[in-house]
């Protein structure tokens, strides 16, 4: 998003070689900057496409949305392996079918290349039928009841994930009890307008037991019919063929002169010792995907997978502060380094990050290895070939991250589900962090409710107002600045106790720079004063050989500092009235918000050697209502002698827009009064300056006719 645009942003989607096809299916995760006058859906646009399908799938606490899921059918050029489309407000025609509906009493999905239908289950398995539209020929997928499952559990329906005229997810949810723990089994069916591929997926997923519940792993495997991979039968005058790839089966008909393929991409991760099987300890997960797909005899059927793509630009994430508001834009040259031992939370989730900072570009060979990945995460196992999940925290983040990324409902039920089994004893910074973020990204489900009374926001502020100050460790307290900031910046304190808390995080900063420095510290110290020593300081410790946090915050901080939002000096004038203290000063640019403060002593923006001087967050606030108006505009107001208790000197900052972030709804409404006012007087000007014009001329005139009569006489 550009600042002077209601919405621009730039998306691309890469193929790992040319993409050999004017047409193909893209999938992205949008996030967006918390907005009191967001751009409807309707709206919204995607230049290049010739068909789009937008779900929000994460909201900000007061309802607009936060990250938001584009599905859309994009024209590409066959020879390139690159394409870039606009995102922005306009009207775009959108198809009005929608790919699932009800057909003949049963679910179906129709995308005019296939046809897939649900009916009742039948003879102990749950069935999808495929159907080729051009020829008629139909594959049955089935699905047999797994042996923890009888027939009246196994009951269950299907229903529409989503439902839209570009992508449709149809999805069958049977919840049971095995070995005294609880479970769910999900098939999940996808399709895109269009194409000839249908994406079936099996999962497993354990849920989070009370803690009376067991903890220990369960083991499933087909030996013994509790994990049951989907079979397929095909139609008639079909017959086998040998393919070289193991993980692929084919099917011809010469009379047709068709092929069947179905091809597994993903494994449910079977484990090769001490048995075949699966086991799954509580929060785990197991997931199987395989694409089916007719196509012509003697061509190999062209993937309908959809691209993952991501906005060009970091600074979409950056307005939407999705990471605190600090990132770097990187040039995608990271190589994509394949597992060859298990891999520890923290490296998956610095590939995550990787993804939205910018510094790995999600071709389809990335997305791919990031999916392992993230199955991995969600598998727990004593043996070495399986992922172990040491952090449930870090992968809360990763689970989020990813969901928002690329829409996997998988990873959102992780999220979700985790969101509820966050530990808040003993205090730790990373589980406080956690649940705020589980605070922000879940607005209240009664709209009459504000967020701010929603329990898990009340329970962040109760352990926030109660946290062991005098006990905490000095490294303790400068962890906790960052997750302050963000609180105060996605508007978490109350109005109240928004100037308590920017006060206390600046007193923690100068006490903390010299003993605990870190880039964070500097980085958050500029942001809080506008202060470029903050900013050279924190230069100088790095040039001394400190090493640099893994998300170089000081350093993007620099390398985007037009791009932040910075409270900064403001320079008044005072006067004493009758009734208190006049302060007068002229409208900076980019103003959202004042703080003011007043003392019995003169007050500077930081601390000063000067006797008898107070440093701003050493001054008393004072909490004023001033309306925000236009840039370069004189205002004014009076602080009440009753309010300032003796106090003679006032000091002001106010919090400045960065001129590249996006620009407000009332900010532009402000610059469009005030240059409405600004023409309406030049055009009052112009008509005083035409007369002075007209009268000039005349004068001019009457001298040149005098001259005239005098050279005559």
């Amino acid at each position: 998003m550009t600042a002077g645009h209601d919405l621009m942003i730039h998306l691309a989607i890469h193929h790992q070689g040319p993409f050999e096809t004017e047409t193909l299916p893209a999938r992205f995760g949008v996030p967006l900057p918390q907005s009191s006058d967001p751009i409807p859906v309707d709206q919204m646009v995607l230049v290049g496409a010739k068909a789009i399908q937008i779900q929000p799938v994460l909201y900000w606490p007061n309802g607009s949305i936060r990250w938001m899921l584009i599905d859309a059918m994009v024209g590409v050029n066959p020879s390139q392996d690159r394409a870039v489309f606009q995102l922005t407000t306009g009207q775009q025609e959108k198809p009005k079918d929608l790919i699932g509906r009800m057909s003949e009493s049963m679910p179906a999905m129709h995308n005019g290349a296939v046809i897939v239908r649900a009916p009742s289950a039948t003879q102990q398995a749950h069935v999808l039928e495929i159907e080729e539209v051009s020829s008629g020929a139909i594959f049955k997928l089935r699905f047999p009841f797994p042996a923890y499952l009888d027939e009246n559990t196994a009951n269950a329906s299907w229903s529409w994930e989503y439902n839209g005229p570009v992508a449709c997810s149809m999805i069958l949810k049977q919840p049971f009890e095995w070995q005294g723990a609880s479970f769910v089994r999900t098939i999940r069916c996808q399709l895109f307008t269009g194409q000839e591929e249908v994406l079936v997926e099996q999962v497993l997923r354990r849920l989070v037991p009370s803690s009376s519940s067991s903890q220990d792993g369960i083991f499933f495997q087909e030996k013994d019919k509790t994990w049951m991979p989907a079979s397929v039968e095909s139609a008639e005058d079909w017959s086998p063929m040998i393919s070289e790839d193991p993980n692929m089966r084919q099917w011809s008909s010469s009379r047709l002169q068709k092929g069947f393929q179905t091809k597994q991409l993903q494994a449910a991760e079977l484990a090769a010792q001490p048995e075949d099987a699966i086991l799954l300890f509580p929060g785990s997960m197991a997931r199987e995907r395989k694409a089916y797909a007719f196509h012509d005899l003697g061509q190999t059927p062209k993937s309908s997978i959809a691209h993952i793509g991501r906005p060009v630009s970091v600074n979409t994430y950056h307005d939407a502060q999705w990471h605190g508001g600090l990132l770097k834009q990187g040039d995608g040259s990271l190589p994509w380094e394949q597992p060859t031992e298990p891999l520890h939370l923290a490296i998956l989730s610095q590939k995550v990050d990787a993804l939205l900072s910018g510094w790995l570009l999600p071709t389809p060979q990335t997305m791919q290895a990031m999916d392992r990945l993230m199955v991995g995460l969600t598998q727990r196992s004593p043996l070495d070939s399986l992922f172990m999940v040491n952090d449930p925290i870090g992968a809360l983040a990763a689970y989020r991250l990813y969901y928002g990324l690329t829409g996997d409902q998988s990873l959102q039920s992780f999220w979700v589900e985790g969101m509820d089994e966050i530990p808040t004893e003993p205090f730790r910074i990373a589980p406080l962090q956690a649940l705020w973020e589980a605070c922000v990204m879940t607005p209240p489900q009664d709209p009459s409710v504000p967020w701010e009374a929603t329990a898990k926001a009340a329970q962040v502020m109760e352990i926030m107002q109660n946290l062991p100050w005098a006990s905490m460790s000095a490294q303790e307290r400068s962890g906790l600045i960052p997750l302050i900031h963000q609180i105060w910046r996605q508007g978490g304190f109350p109005e109240s106790m928004q100037g308590a808390w920017l006060d206390r995080m600046e007193v923690m900063i100068h006490e903390l720079k010299s003993s605990h420095p870190s880039q964070e510290l500097f980085a958050i110290g500029y942001l809080l004063t506008g202060e470029r020593s903050f900013l050279k300081e924190g230069r100088q410790w790095l040039d001394a050989g400190e090493p640099a946090s893994w998300n170089r915050t000081l350093e993007v901080l620099v390398e985007s500092i037009q791009r932040q939002w910075t409270w900064r000096w403001l320079p008044l004038e005072t006067s004493p009235v009758e009734e208190g203290i006049r302060v007068e000063w002229t409208v900076p640019k980019g103003v959202e918000s004042y703080r003011f403060k007043s003392a019995s002593q003169p007050i500077e923006s930081t601390p000063s050697q000067e006797a008898g001087v107070l440093a701003f967050y050493q001054a008393t606030d004072r909490l004023v209502s001033i309306p925000l108006k236009a840039e370069g505009t004189t205002q004014s107001v009076v602080l009440p002698t009753s309010e300032l208790a003796g106090d003679l000197f006032v000091a002001a900052r106010y919090l400045e827009r960065g001129p590249e972030l996006p620009i407000p709804k009332t900010a532009r409404d402000l610059a469009s009064a005030a240059q409405d006012v600004t023409k309406e007087k030049s055009e009052e000007g112009g008509v005083d300056m035409r007369r002075l014009w007209m009268l000039g001329v005349l004068l001019l005139l009457a001298l040149l006719a005098l001259s005239a009569i005098r050279k005559k006489a």
